[in-house]
């Protein structure tokens, strides 16, 4: 298990970030989810987490980590401050230089969920199944929002799509000339995409879902990132709980993605798990009575759960 933890102290009135990382092998013999984690939010800069969960290699969820985050900070759209598109910009980018460096030589690919905090705004954008929760306070409990969007062939929407690229849905896997997924968006996977599916469309999409901004404010607790090997094991609400107990008890968040991955590893067929805890430290005039401004209204409204 590989775990990281890490704490900026921002300057008073700004939003401070804490955060943790596990990860575990379950009971694979190999390792394909990778994590990225930077954070210069305090000194004026942005705060960045995601997730890469590999299929059939992992020199995607690899080349992932490494790099997506370069191409998003230096796309125009992060340039002239549209964090949205930076994300898209940024994905688009990853795939396409993916497509050069392995789509001859290595079958495979990635989900991709990138989150962005910049100020006091969450941005996130995502490809597959790793997914995001936010836990707010709202409505005098604690509610988790998916604030990410699965993609799944037996999605109609997702099937209809494929199927008008003249694809194939079985189940709940896309069929592919060598192998199936079920998934219907991903980075790599090109024997699905255009041209070497031989189609008029992509079969495995890489335009991802990009989730409109939240305004942060003291309602929104803390954020779970993970690919769907804890989704596996936990549902959100039940995530969500796990995190707001031992939160109250006094553990880092190094220490909960621990015991979640760590919970979900020990399973019987356990995936690769990667669980990121970001929790929201809110500082200063700037957010005096947010909580009560916004306690009878929800921060988001999307794929609630109560807990």
């Amino acid at each position: 298990m590989a775990a990281i933890h890490h704490e900026q102290v921002s300057h008073e009135g700004k939003l401070r970030l804490h955060y943790g990382v596990s990860r575990v092998i379950g009971s694979r013999t190999y390792q394909e989810d990778e994590y990225t984690c930077l954070d210069d939010l305090a000194n004026g800069g942005v705060a960045y987490f995601a997730i890469f969960d590999g299929h059939a290699s992992d020199a995607y969820s690899a080349h992932a980590s490494n790099n997506t985050h370069k191409f998003i900070f230096s796309s125009d759209a992060f340039k002239r401050g549209d964090y949205s598109n930076a994300i898209l910009e940024g994905l688009k980018k990853e795939d396409d230089e993916l497509f050069e460096k392995f789509h001859k030589i290595e079958l495979g690919g990635s989900t991709a969920t990138v989150c962005l905090v910049v100020g006091d705004k969450l941005y996130l954008g995502n490809l597959g199944d790793s997914s995001s929760v936010l836990a707010v306070a709202e409505h005098g409990g604690l509610r988790g929002h998916f604030i990410s969007k699965d993609h799944k062939p037996n999605d109609p929407n997702e099937k209809a799509r494929i199927e008008a690229a003249g694809g194939q849905v079985i189940g709940d896997r896309v069929k592919g000339p060598v192998s199936a997924i079920n998934m219907s968006r991903a980075i790599g996977d090109f024997t699905f995409k255009m041209p070497l599916n031989r189609q008029q469309g992509d079969w495995i999409a890489s335009m991802p879902y990009i989730m409109e901004p939240i305004i942060l404010n003291p309602a929104a607790q803390f954020l779970i990132i993970a690919s769907d090997g804890l989704w596996n094991v936990m549902s959100s609400d039940r995530a969500v709980r796990v995190v707001h107990e031992l939160k109250n008890k006094g553990h880092s968040p190094t220490e909960i993605a621990k015991i979640m991955a760590h919970e979900c590893g020990v399973t019987p067929n356990a995936d690769n798990t990667t669980v990121i805890v970001v929790f929201f430290d809110y500082k200063g005039d700037m957010f005096k009575g947010a909580v009560e401004r916004h306690s009878n209204e929800p921060l988001i409204s999307v794929h609630s759960v109560d807990v």
